[in-house]
């Protein structure tokens, strides 16, 4: 009996996170490994006029605490700016 709850619990869960998931179209505009960048983009509803849609874009930047300025040269400085364009990604 227990294990029969716990399975419809696990069902309705997993139920659960496809009909989330199915809601939020991302549209991966730039995805730059060796930048360690990814840009989405997925529209929603406006909450001012439901009927309108913003486009809302997500950029995720993922820094290496140890990265250095010359990746050959274990010797070189560790890298502390980053500067990123949307237009050159």
């Amino acid at each position: 009996m227990q294990g029969s709850h716990i399975l419809q619990l696990a069902m309705a869960l997993l139920v659960g996170v496809v009909f989330v998931s199915g809601l939020t179209k991302n549209k991966v505009l730039v995805n730059s490994k060796c930048k360690c960048v990814t840009v989405t983009s997925h529209l929603v509803p406006s909450p001012d006029d439901p009927a309108k849609e913003i486009l809302v874009r997500n950029i995720t930047i993922i820094v290496p605490l140890s990265n250095r300025e010359n990746l050959s040269d274990p010797t070189s400085k560790v890298r502390n700016t980053f500067i990123y364009r949307l237009s050159d990604l």
